[in-house]
C-alpha cells in the first residue's frame, strides 16, 4: 500500500495494510456497488473516515498490462488536479497487483463529511433558496475550476452530476469532485471539444431539475471564462447533451433487450 505521510499506520491498524487485506475487507459501510468496482466507507481508529474503492479485475488484452492500474491512475489524476486548484477529494493511498489495467487495484480517499452528490441533492427537491445556493456554488467554484482544467489542456471524461459532491449549508469547502479515473490531455485544436464533452455530461444531469433559463445562464458564465467570442457555445453544449441522452437511452434499451432475450429462447437468435 502506497500511502501519504501520516496515513500508513492508521490504514494498517484498520486492516487495510495491503492489497489482499483491502480486497477482502468485510467491514465498513457499503456506498456503491458496480460491475467493475465497489466503494465502502471505513472509519479509522483515530476518528478519520475514508472511502475505499476496490477495482475488480477485468478481461483486457495483454498489452493493457503495461498501463497503470485504475487506482494508480486515479490517484495521479487527483494529485494533478489538486495542483491546478481544482476542488477534488484528497487521495490517501493506492495499491495494485502489478498487472496493470487488467488486475485488481484499490484506491483510498479521505471522506468529505456531510456531502451529497448533486444528482441526489436535486432529486430531493430542495426549496428555491437551497437550489439557488447549489447553483451559486457551481457558478463560483465548479465552473472556474473547470476553466482552469480545460485551459491546462485536460479533459475529465467522467464529469457526471453524481461525481460532484456538494455540502449544503457549509460556508467554506462546499464542493469537491470525485471518481476521476479518466483525465486525459487534449491537443489544442480539440480543447473546445473536450470542454463541450465535460459540460455536456454535467448539463445532462441538470436538464429537468433546473429551469432552462438558469441552466443556460450557468453555461454562459463558463463561456466567458473559456471562449468569450463563441456565440454558438451554449447551443453546442445543448446538442452534445442531447447526444449523450440519446446514447444513454439506446444503451439502456439494448441492455434490457439482451436481459429479456436470455430468459426467452425465441429472442436469443437476435443477440448472437
Amino acid at each position: 500500500m502506497v500511502a501519504r505521510e501520516g496515513w500508513g499506520e492508521a490504514l494498517a491498524a484498520a486492516g487495510l495494510g495491503d492489497l489482499t487485506a483491502a480486497l477482502g475487507f468485510g467491514g465498513g459501510e457499503p456506498v456503491r456497488e458496480g460491475r467493475f468496482a465497489r466503494v465502502i466507507r471505513v472509519a479509522l481508529l483515530d476518528g478519520r473516515g475514508v472511502y475505499v474503492k476496490a477495482y475488480r479485475p477485468r478481461p483486457f488484452p495483454p498489452r493493457e498490462a503495461l498501463r497503470r492500474s485504475k487506482a494508480r491512475r486515479e490517484y495521479r489524476n487527483l494529485e494533478r488536479l489538486s495542483a491546478l486548484d481544482v476542488p477534488v477529494v484528497t487521495p490517501v493511498a493506492w495499491c495494485d497487483s502489478g498487472l496493470g489495467m487488467g488486475g485488481p487495484s484499490v484506491l483510498v480517499v479521505e471522506e468529505f463529511p456531510g456531502a451529497v452528490d448533486l444528482r441526489r441533492f436535486f432529486c430531493q427537491d430542495p426549496d428555491a433558496a437551497g437550489r439557488e445556493a447549489a447553483l451559486g456554488v457551481m457558478e463560483e467554484v465548479l465552473l472556474p475550476a473547470l476553466g482552469r482544467l480545460h485551459r491546462a489542456g485536460l479533459c475529465a471524461y467522467t464529469l457526471f452530476d453524481k461525481n460532484v459532491l456538494y455540502r449544503p449549508g457549509a460556508s467554506v469547502d462546499r464542493l469537491r469532485l470525485v471518481d476521476l479515473p479518466e483525465v486525459h490531455r487534449v491537443p489544442y485544436p480539440l480543447r473546445r471539444l473536450g470542454a463541450l464533452r465535460d459540460l455536456g455530461l454535467l448539463n445532462k444531469g441538470l436538464v429537468g431539475r433546473v429551469g432552462d433559463e438558469r441552466r443556460r445562464a450557468l453555461l454562459e458564465t463558463y463561456r466567458g471564462l473559456f471562449r468569450p467570442g463563441d456565440p454558438s457555445f451554449v447551443e453546442a453544449v445543448e446538442r452534445r447533451t442531447e447526444r449523450f441522452r440519446h446514447r444513454t437511452a439506446v444503451g439502456w434499451a439494448s441492455w434490457k433487450f439482451k436481459k429479456l432475450a436470455k430468459r426467452w429462447p425465441p429472442l436469443r437468435a437476435f443477440i448472437r
